[in-house]
C-alpha cells in the first residue's frame, strides 16, 4: 500500500493478490489514509473494491470517531468478517457493545466500565470464568485491530483482569439423550441440527469446525470402495503460528476417517450446495450463538435447564466416553480427538463407578494382568488398535434408541 502526494490530490495505490487499485483523492493526508484503508480491507474480504452492495466511503461522511460502532464496522470489513471464528468473535463485540454503549467512544472505556460488564456476566448472563475470558479475549482483540488501523480508532487498550477457575463441566451426552434431542428437531423439521449432533457425536468434531465445514472438506465420500474422509482445515492453526503454542489440541493436518453416520450426512449435505467445492455445508448464520439459542430451546424441552454441562460441547464428550466403553485403546481415541496430550483425552471421559466392578473382581481372581474392562454386552471381541479401526467401533454401536 502507499500514499503518494501528486499536485494537489493524494494518489492511493492497494495491491493485494494480483489484485491492485489505484485512485486519487482530494483531501487531507488522514482522509487519503483512510481511504487506503477502505480498500485494502475490501480487497481482503471481497477481493474487490468497492465492496458489493455497498458505496465506497466518502471521507467527508466517514465516522472516524473511534465509536463501539465504528470499531465493529472496521472489523467486519476485514479478516474477521470472512470465517465462522471471525464472526463469533464480532458477535462477542457486539454484545460489548451493547452493553458499554455503541456510541461510545473506545478511548472513553475505563476499567470500571469492563468490571461493570463482567460482573453482569458473571450474575445476570450466568456465564462461566471461561465464557467471559473469551469474551473479554474479543474485546481486547478489538481494541487491537483499531489500534493497528490507519488511522488508529483507539489510542490504548484499557486493562482488566480475566477471571480465574472453571466451572466442571464434564458432561458426556447419553445415548437416550441424543435420541430425545434429534426427535425434538425431527419435529420442527431442523435438520441443521440434527445434522450437525450426528458430526459432533460420530466424529467429535466441535461446533466451530461443523460450522465451518465445506465440500472440500470431504475425501472420497461418494467412493463405495473406500472410507470417507473428513479434514476440518478450515478452523487448523499451523504450527506455524504465533497463537498455536500452549494449545490443548493437535492441529495436524491428518484427515479423519468418517463413521458411516457422518458419512451420510457428509454426502446428503454436499448434494444440496451443488458439490461446490468451496462452499459451506451449513448456512453462515449458523455460528455459536444461533446455534447455542436452538439448543437452549431443546434443552428446555427435556427439563435440563439446570444442567451447566448439558451444551453441544458434551456430543464431543459423548464421542470419547462411547469409544472407551466399547473397548478402544486411548491412544487411539486421543489422536481421533485430536488432543495435544493424554491427560486432556482422560479428562474428556465420563466414568461410570458402576463399571468397576468387574476390575475389583479381576484382582480377586489374580487374572488382573490378562483381564480386560468389559462394559457391557455392547462391548466388541476386539481392541483396535488405529484410528481407523476406532471408527468401526462407532459403526457397530448403533444409532440411539
Amino acid at each position: 500500500m502507499s500514499v503518494k502526494k501528486r499536485g494537489g490530490s493524494w494518489q492511493i495505490s492497494v495491491t493485494r493478490k494480483g489484485e491492485r487499485v489505484r485512485t486519487q483523492l482530494k483531501g487531507t493526508e488522514e482522509q487519503a489514509l483512510e481511504l487506503e484503508l477502505e480498500i485494502e480491507l475490501a480487497l481482503r474480504r471481497f477481493g474487490t473494491w468497492p465492496a458489493p452492495g455497498t458505496k465506497s466511503v466518502s471521507p467527508k461522511h466517514a465516522k472516524g470517531r473511534g465509536t463501539f460502532e465504528d470499531a465493529v464496522t472496521l472489523v467486519k470489513l476485514g479478516a474477521w468478517g470472512s470465517s465462522i471464528a471471525g464472526s463469533d468473535t464480532i458477535e462477542r463485540c457486539k454484545e460489548a457493545a451493547e452493553f458499554l454503549g455503541g456510541s461510545t467512544l473506545l478511548d472513553d472505556v475505563t476499567t470500571e466500565d469492563v468490571g461493570r460488564w463482567i460482573t453482569h456476566l458473571r450474575t445476570v448472563r450466568n456465564n462461566s470464568p471461561a465464557t467471559i475470558r473469551r469474551k473479554l479475549s474479543a474485546l481486547s482483540g478489538l481494541y487491537t485491530q483499531c489500534i493497528e488501523a490507519k488511522p488508529p480508532l483507539a489510542k490504548a487498550m484499557p486493562k482488566f483482569t480475566r477471571p480465574k477457575g472453571s466451572k466442571k463441566r464434564n458432561r458426556a451426552l447419553t445415548r437416550s439423550e441424543e435420541a430425545k434431542a434429534l426427535a425434538f428437531y425431527a419435529e420442527r423439521e431442523d435438520i441443521d441440527m440434527q445434522d450437525m449432533i450426528v458430526l459432533g457425536v460420530e466424529q467429535g468434531l466441535r461446533l466451530g469446525e461443523i460450522a465451518a465445514l465445506r465440500v472440500r472438506s470431504f475425501i472420497d465420500i461418494d467412493q463405495s470402495d473406500r472410507r470417507g474422509q473428513v479434514w476440518p482445515v478450515e478452523t487448523i492453526r499451523k504450527p506455524g503460528s504465533g497463537d498455536h503454542q500452549g494449545l490443548k489440541t493437535e492441529t495436524s493436518m491428518v484427515p479423519l476417517p468418517l463413521t458411516k453416520r457422518a458419512q451420510a450426512v457428509a454426502v446428503k449435505r454436499c448434494a444440496a450446495v451443488g458439490n461446490r467445492p468451496n462452499a459451506r455445508i451449513f448456512e453462515a448464520h449458523l455460528h455459536h450463538d444461533e446455534v447455542r439459542k436452538r439448543w437452549e430451546k431443546m434443552r428446555e424441552h427435556l427439563g435440563l435447564l439446570d444442567d451447566p454441562g448439558f451444551t453441544f460441547h458434551c456430543t464431543r464428550h459423548a464421542t470419547a466416553t462411547r469409544l472407551v466403553e466399547m473397548g478402544a485403546n486411548i491412544l487411539d481415541i486421543q489422536k481421533f480427538m485430536r488432543h495435544a496430550h493424554l491427560s486432556t483425552t482422560e479428562a474428556y471421559v465420563v466414568s461410570d463407578h458402576s463399571r468397576l466392578g468387574p476390575l475389583a473382581k479381576a484382582m480377586d481372581d489374580g487374572y488382573f494382568t490378562a483381564a480386560r474392562y468389559q462394559p457391557g454386552p455392547e462391548a466388541p471381541h476386539h481392541v483396535p488398535s488405529d484410528v481407523s479401526r476406532v471408527v468401526d467401533l462407532m459403526d457397530t454401536s448403533g444409532t440411539p434408541k
